[in-house]
């Protein structure tokens, strides 16, 4: 479990990565830990660019070696969206060092924006590249306004409105995308990011030794393993909490519009001393947003290829799933059921209805069966079978897994 982690964290591969490893990180917000960010960018080649300085060496005898580093690394790690951002941000830093300059990180954004787009225009509307540059744009517009009328001080205080910042700017992202939220995230958040460095460190130690003397390489790497296991503890306690992960459903384009005009007239309200203003705007763009306006009677028809899915909603709330199954789609519970009903917002189906049991219209309700123990779920309350006299083979392997 430690090496598809680590190899995640430290390589950006993930073939080895366990799914519900995967699975437990995304359901608490955290898997951003899982891929190659600013935070894994700037723990690296901050802190080799620190240790070369403080060897007395000028900003460019320490800058070069750092972000040639940097630049390699990124490569090896396959330079994701989010990696190609810290990876340039962090190289603009640096050339600013050597040339005597002040740092923006605007600036160093923007750079990064042009970079990424100029190989592929289309990652601009992807959800890594939404995601990662709205969490910079919070921290670079947003942050420094709540700072200046709080005023925090000291780095915990100054560690939450970051945080804050960044959830304002990527809240109606997160729930675009993935249709849910998780609700402990930002506390979450506070807690295991201190200690990414100990994974990274440790962890990078341990695989560098390990190339030489496997049994030095193991006892180096125990903190990360310690440090891993206290995340798996803790996000499995905290996702049982209740309503850890709130699953609200697409929003319609204008409630994005409207969230972000009112998120900007909030923040302007509040530069200019008015703080009853952004008291009372800030909550009613995050109202806006979670709020869901659908027709009070829903009925559709999935596509799923040769088979049969229909869905079907009432105006008393009552939701109902008639059949789900293909012969010319593969996992379509995984693939086509359940990504449906996490776009509806559903969190529970009140009846699933068998109409007959031919592989056709029944396999996508197999695969929703068996993941009724996984965080990724949509919960059955009552399943309707057809009366059949002399039930066949298949008919009852369903009523056993039902």
């Amino acid at each position: 479990r430690d090496c598809g982690i680590l190899r995640a964290v430290l390589l950006g591969d993930k073939s080895t990565l366990r799914e519900e490893d995967q699975l437990l990180y995304q359901k608490n917000g955290i898997s951003h830990l899982l891929a190659i960010s600013g935070l894994h960018i700037s723990t690296i080649g901050i802190g080799l660019y620190q240790m070369l300085r403080k060897c007395n060496l000028t900003f460019l005898e320490a800058g070069l070696p750092s972000g040639i580093f940097i630049l390699v690394y990124g490569m090896m790690t396959g330079f994701g969206i989010s990696t190609v951002r810290a990876v340039c941000m962090f190289v603009v830093m640096i050339f600013a060092d050597i040339m005597g300059r002040a740092y923006d990180m605007a600036s160093a954004m923007s750079l990064a924006v042009m970079v990424i787009l100029m190989r592929n225009p289309l990652q601009a509307r992807q959800a890594g590249f939404l995601l990662s540059f709205g969490a910079v744009l919070g921290i670079c517009f947003v942050y420094p306004i709540l700072q200046s009328v709080f005023e925090a001080k000291g780095k915990f205080a100054k560690t939450v409105l970051i945080s804050i910042s960044i959830t304002l700017m990527t809240y109606p992202l997160t729930v675009h995308f993935f249709y849910e939220y998780p609700l402990y995230s930002i506390l979450l958040n506070f807690i295991v990011i201190p200690f990414m460095p100990v994974v990274m460190s440790f962890g990078g130690a341990a695989l560098l030794m390990g190339c030489m003397w496997k049994s030095a390489g193991q006892v180096i790497g125990i903190p990360a393993h310690l440090v891993l296991s206290f995340y798996e503890v803790l996000g499995e306690r905290v996702v049982k909490f209740p309503h850890a992960v709130i699953r609200l459903g697409s929003e319609e384009p204008w409630q994005l519009v409207a969230y972000y005009m009112l998120l900007t007239a909030a923040l302007l309200g509040i530069w200019y001393g008015r703080r009853r203003v952004f008291s009372s705007i800030l909550p009613l763009a995050i109202l806006i947003i979670t709020l869901r306006f659908r027709s009070p009677l829903e009925f559709t028809a999935i596509d799923v290829g040769q088979g049969d899915a229909l869905y079907l909603k009432t105006p008393g709330e009552t939701t109902f799933l008639i059949d789900a199954g293909s012969t010319s789609v593969k996992s379509i519970g995984e693939y086509r059921i359940l990504p449906y009903l996490k776009y509806e917002g559903v969190e529970t189906l009140d009846y699933v209805i068998f109409t007959h049991l031919d592989e056709d219209h029944i396999n996508g309700i197999r695969e929703l069966l068996e993941m009724q123990d996984s965080l990724d779920c949509v919960k059955i309350k009552q399943m309707l079978f057809p009366a059949i006299s002399n039930p066949d083979e298949k008919y009852q392997e369903m009523w056993n897994l039902a």
